[in-house]
């Protein structure tokens, strides 16, 4: 509506680094203005002062409720915020309200669940590889996945087993051996021992000869992570997450086909360190709910009815980059903090343009 637009340039007037402005002598001004059935609206935008981000969070949840009284759909409703920290309250909110919303947020691969006991599974080979014992921590680790399905008893007999004084310590690498998981006796599910056993095995014996692409297939299909990732234990998003990191493995042995072992978890490292993501690859939304998205993610899409969250400094200006991202040297950009700044200030403009008619 007119009025939003109104409001959203009295704020981007503020910025001074415009080609608009350099214009100025020419005549040249730059007006939106408002067309379509937005047009009939006469609302201004409404700013609503709250004493804390829980009170803002209950505000929000009652104005939806409110827009869908009034029968607006849910796909026209839209929350935009700055960073994704702002709007959990509100999400809990909503799902507790039963209100039907899509969080639009780009998760990251490596922060999965699946891909770290994959990446724990090829970081064990590659130690293995290398001299048996130093793979002692991260076997006991795998041990405990949910693919394999190993009962905790087990995995407590085996420990208490393993510190007798006649059995003299041996690695689990050794203890998982035939032999050795024969000789203990109560155990409940020695099979599942001996599968574990068996894949790991195969994959540390074949990884020199297979290549990165086909060692990881063989790993998520025969420890049975794909089957684990598929079922109802596993978190919504697993299943996404780990077939965007196969395909990551896939594109980057494609394009450095003497890609091995090592030089992947050096890169997944690398990745770690600088925060660098595998995006999810994720279906497409149904469109039938409320949108909670940052105001990066929401530049080009529009709704009827829109709430900004966080309207002050902290969010909007103070932006908390990871730490040990990559950033621009000075240099590279055109004013240093002004230009900084006048950045901020365009994405507040891009979460207020997104309402039609309110905001």
């Amino acid at each position: 509506s007119q009025p939003i637009l109104d409001a959203a340039r009295h704020l981007i007037e503020h910025n001074r680094l415009r080609l608009i402005h350099e214009l100025a002598h020419l005549g040249v001004r730059k007006e939106l203005v408002a067309a379509g059935p937005a047009a009939a609206f006469d609302l201004k935008p409404r700013l609503v002062e709250l004493p804390d981000a829980w009170t803002e969070a209950r505000f929000a949840e009652r104005q939806i409720k409110a827009w869908l009284d009034e029968g607006c759909p849910p796909a026209q409703i839209a929350v935009i915020y700055a960073r994704h920290s702002q709007v959990q309250r509100l999400a809990d909110l909503l799902q507790h309200s039963d209100i039907p919303h899509e969080l639009r947020r780009t998760a990251n691969a490596l922060d999965s669940r699946s891909v770290h006991l994959l990446r724990t599974m090829l970081e064990w080979i590659w130690r293995v590889q290398r001299e048996p014992a130093s793979g002692e921590r991260l076997l006991f680790e795998l041990l405990h996945a949910p693919c394999w399905g190993i009962p905790p008893e087990d995995l407590f007999l085996l420990a208490r087993w393993r510190t007798r004084p006649e059995q003299g310590m041996p690695l689990w690498y050794e203890l998982l051996s035939p032999e050795r998981l024969a000789a203990i006796e109560g155990l409940r599910a020695p099979d599942r021992l001996r599968h574990a056993a068996r894949v790991l095995r195969q994959a540390e014996q074949q990884a020199l000869l297979t290549a990165l692409p086909r060692l990881v297939e063989r790993l998520v299909n025969q420890s049975g992570l794909l089957a684990w990732v598929l079922g109802d234990e596993a978190e919504p998003g697993e299943r996404d997450a780990l077939w965007s990191f196969v395909e990551f493995i896939k594109d980057e042995t494609a394009r450095r086909p003497r890609l091995h072992l090592e030089e992947l978890l050096q890169m997944l490292r690398h990745m770690d360190t600088y925060r660098l993501a595998i995006p999810v690859q994720q279906p497409a939304a149904t469109g039938d709910a409320v949108t909670l998205v940052t105001a990066h993610s929401a530049k080009g899409l529009e709704f009827d009815r829109v709430i900004v969250l966080g309207c002050q400094q902290d969010p909007w200006e103070n932006e908390r980059g990871a730490r040990g991202a990559f950033r621009l040297p000075p240099g590279l950009t055109r004013s240093g903090e002004a230009d900084y700044l006048e950045a901020r200030r365009r994405l507040f403009y891009v979460a207020l343009t997104r309402a039609r008619t309110h905001v």
